[in-house]
């Protein structure tokens, strides 16, 4: 009625008619305001939600064990030491070098692992001939440092120009298990193009699924965590 006695041209509507008119825009200025109200709170629950999920993407990639007593020398392969100094922090390497060897590999080990979990598996190597090298990411095993993931790559592209270096004239290799699949992965770029090939295992099938599975956030929530699939890390590589 209000909108056609305006339409009409009449010079007054009537007081009730400009009351309505005052609740409706005070009603628009609430519920605007609500509006935002609820976008900051969805904002700021996203927020948190993502720094718990950064918090437990640590908590669930750096499992590490410290146990470093195992060397390839107690398997009967003679080994060296080595150390790789990046920015503030040292890496543990251990080196075995095979005679007449056929290709040198660098290995990436896993969650809960050291150099030491890997002292057979160099000795397997020496005897067929095959070099190799380990070493512990920043603050595993004896390597100094701080576990972030931000650290992972610069330690594998760190390791990979130590490995080129002490293995200059034999065909490069990549072995890799779990951690150390996305980690080799993420650095590859970074290593070259003297690579002649990658043996993984036990990879994950993307970044959401691992945190599911491992327990650290519902499904329900996996939204909180960046997607990083394996095929894309392959496909970058």
């Amino acid at each position: 009625l209000c909108q056609a006695r305006y339409r009409e041209g009449l010079a007054s509507s009537g007081p009730w008619c400009e009351a309505l008119r005052v609740m409706k825009k005070s009603l628009g200025s609430r519920l605007a305001k609500v509006s935002v109200g609820i976008v900051g709170f969805l904002a700021l629950v996203v927020g948190l939600g993502r720094l718990y999920a950064h918090h437990e993407e640590a908590r669930i990639t750096f499992i590490n064990d410290h146990d470093t007593s195992k060397t390839p020398g107690d398997f009967g392969a003679p080994f060296e030491r080595v150390t790789i100094p990046i920015e503030r922090r040292v890496l543990d390497g251990v080196v075995v070098r095979a005679p007449e060897p056929l290709a040198a590999v660098l290995l990436f080990h896993g969650q809960d692992e050291t150099v030491s979990n890997w002292a057979k598996a160099q000795k397997y190597l020496f005897d067929h001939h095959v070099s190799s090298m380990i070493f512990d990411y920043s603050a595993y095993g004896r390597s100094t440092g701080e576990n972030d993931v931000q650290h992972l790559r610069p330690d594998a592209v760190a390791a990979f120009k130590k490995f080129a270096t002490i293995f200059p004239d034999t065909p490069h290799f990549i072995v890799a298990l779990s951690l150390g699949v996305s980690v080799s992965l993420q650095a590859y770029p970074d290593f070259g193009p003297g690579v002649k090939g990658l043996v993984l295992t036990g990879a994950w099938t993307s970044s959401q699924d691992i945190a599911v599975a491992l327990g650290a956030i519902p499904s329900a929530l996996s939204f909180i965590v960046r997607r990083i699939p394996m095929r894309q890390l392959v496909a970058t590589s």
